[in-house]
């Protein structure tokens, strides 16, 4: 039985302080409504004030509810992220609400104050795997949903490839399931971006090749749909937890193993900018060692980018198992044509001494935070 749980543990970071330079800042809100926080990816929820190192070795449980999922030994993710909306407005009144999806296709809605079970909706896949299953290829719902508050849906993708919308209120179909990715393909954290809903694939799970699809819901009642294929088959598949990351070019992402051949269509070891829709490259990033980390299995799909404003520049934060952090202007990714391998900065290598792609490196995401003072810090796990 999965259980939902709250803990605040040390992470082993590297901190990387920018001074000077501080950026404009909208509204923040409180809820947490995609992988990451904000569209950008950055970690940082700008809304919250209540914890502070003063506090902080005061959290406690306060509760904890067992679910009806059913764990895995092949899945990596019983549960994923859990995403928080406050002031729904449901049958039992107004709730801050949290939401999570579990392997087997379920969606939970859980009242964030006492941890009851408002709703769930279970969407069966009735295909047939074309793959048995294996950790890397577990068969099952993998992506983190994402909310459009303002409309008060919830989209997710489940197993069978299908894109839904449900009320955040009490789970009723908002749009008309809708085709999105290959089924059971490993795909990962949904964006949200105007009315467009972004999701990246890879590893060849349920045969699908390494691609990133977009589908434009501005009218639900005819969705359209578009896709950028990073390579023609497994390799180069863009598969960092954190999904499709906005930008000021469009949406960015970055690419795991595969070789480096644009004009063949081939976008290994890359951090990709593409428009928004309909899906084109527009510009790009490829190391210049990237046949290195091609041998060695050092690519850039183990994390996703990070986006966010400093002093003059929007940058493009990146890092992967090779354990360099490449810093880049989001609007001239690499410096431009013809090489697209010059970042403004690259840092030493911060871990991995010994180039071993497992549990090494860098996994999953970067964060990063501004100070009151404008002091700009990212951190890296």
């Amino acid at each position: 039985m999965a259980k939902i749980y709250f803990s605040f543990a040390p992470l082993v970071l590297v901190s990387l302080l920018f001074p000077m330079g501080r950026s404009a800042q909208g509204t923040p809100t409180r809820d947490w409504l995609t992988w990451g926080y904000d569209q950008e990816r950055t970690g940082w929820n700008k809304g919250e004030t209540t914890l502070s190192k003063d506090n902080v070795s005061r959290l406690e449980l306060k509760w904890s509810t067992q679910l009806s999922t059913q764990p895995s030994a092949l899945a990596l993710s019983t549960l994923t992220a859990p995403l928080v909306a406050e002031g729904v407005d449901t049958p039992q009144g107004r709730k801050n609400l949290v939401f999570l999806i579990g392997s087997d296709d379920t969606v939970y809605s859980i009242d964030a104050d006492t941890g009851k079970v408002l709703w769930q909706k279970t969407f069966p896949n009735k295909l047939t795997p074309k793959q048995n299953a294996t950790w890397l290829c577990s068969n099952t719902q993998n992506s983190t949903p994402v909310i459009d508050k303002q409309k008060a849906i919830i989209y997710l993708n489940t197993s069978d490839g299908k894109l839904r919308g449900l009320s955040l209120r009490d789970g009723e179909d908002r749009i008309v399931p809708t085709d999105f990715v290959t089924p059971f393909a490993r795909n990962w954290s949904l964006n949200l971006i105007g009315d467009v809903v972004y999701s990246p694939s890879a590893r060849g799970c349920g045969l699908s090749m390494g691609s990133i699809a977009a589908m434009d819901l501005s009218d639900p009642t005819h969705p359209k749909l578009s896709q950028f294929y990073t390579s023609g088959g497994r390799p180069a598949g863009p598969w960092g937890r954190g999904g499709i990351v906005k930008g000021p070019k469009g949406i960015y992402t970055q690419t795991a193993d595969g070789l480096n051949d644009p004009s063949s269509g081939v976008f290994g070891e890359t951090v990709l900018a593409l428009s928004p829709m309909p899906l084109r490259v527009v510009d790009s990033f490829t190391p210049s060692n990237w046949e290195h980390l091609n041998a060695r299995d050092l690519d850039l799909g183990a994390a996703g980018p990070v986006v966010f404003p400093f002093q003059k520049w929007t940058l493009v934060a990146s890092a992967a198992k090779e354990s360099v952090v490449y810093l880049l202007d989001a609007n001239a990714l690499g410096g431009g044509p013809p090489e697209h391998s010059k970042p403004l900065y690259q840092s030493a290598l911060l871990g991995n001494d010994e180039e071993l792609l497992g549990g090494r490196g860098v996994w999953g995401a970067m964060a990063t935070y501004e100070n009151p003072q404008g002091e700009r810090f990212l951190y890296v796990p």
